[in-house]
């Protein structure tokens, strides 16, 4: 869903394939539990502190900025949700995967991801990171290093308007990427990191390159 300004309260809400499934069997299987907010739209760059009118402008760019329409489809939206965390926070948690792009340049290339939270000792040693590949035709994801418990929690949603497209979700410490590589173009798509126990998150983009044509000749040169 999406608020469509600033000045109501009125929101814009898109169903998923599997929510307009449970709507139509009636009220009673359809129930919203859960529901976050992003700020995918925002650059906070564009703050400008140099404002010739003062504070109350600062932020002015951004407020006009203009809002994202709805889509059931996670792997394009909602990609840099808001976080709550207690009122007696006094960090906020900084997620370091390493390099922000991985590239892969051969079939069945595999690189590691492991995450860190850089500002909180053992922050996440216990529930560990949740890490999702947008796209898992691009890279097969697995857990390297599984949580202390050895519990390791799978997903793979299939969203609306993918074509073929299915996300992956696993839990653990430590995370293997190998690629899946493609003979007619190069493959892209992103890897998000969550924080299960502090709540950081970042995210990681993957490009996965087409194999070189190899060009073999029969005969004789002269």
């Amino acid at each position: 869903m999406g608020y469509l300004n600033n000045t109501t309260v009125t929101v814009d809400a898109i169903l998923t394939e599997r929510g307009r499934e449970l709507l139509s069997q009636g009220a009673q299987h359809f129930s919203i539990t859960n529901w976050a907010l992003a700020d995918d739209e925002v650059d906070y760059g564009l703050f400008n502190f140099a404002h010739q009118l003062g504070t109350n402008y600062y932020g002015e760019v951004i407020d006009n900025m203009p809002v994202f329409e709805a889509l059931p489809d996670e792997t394009t939206q909602m990609l840099f949700k808001l976080v709550t965390l207690p009122k007696a926070t006094v960090k906020i948690p900084v997620i370091d995967c390493g390099p922000s792009e991985l590239i892969f340049t051969s079939n069945q290339q595999l690189k590691s991801i492991v995450p860190q939270t850089t500002n909180i000792t053992n922050g996440n040693a216990q529930w560990g990171y949740s890490c999702t590949i947008a796209d898992s035709s691009v890279c097969t994801l697995t857990v390297r290093k599984a949580l202390p418990t050895g519990q390791v929690i799978a997903t793979s949603p299939t969203f609306i308007g993918d074509a073929g497209t299915q996300s992956k979700t696993v839990t653990g410490l430590e995370f293997d990427l190998r690629a899946n590589q493609s003979l007619v173009q190069d493959l892209f798509t992103t890897v998000i990191v969550t924080a299960n126990q502090t709540g950081g998150r970042t995210s990681v983009s993957i490009r996965v390159n087409q194999p070189l044509a190899s060009v073999s000749y029969t005969g004789v040169v002269s």
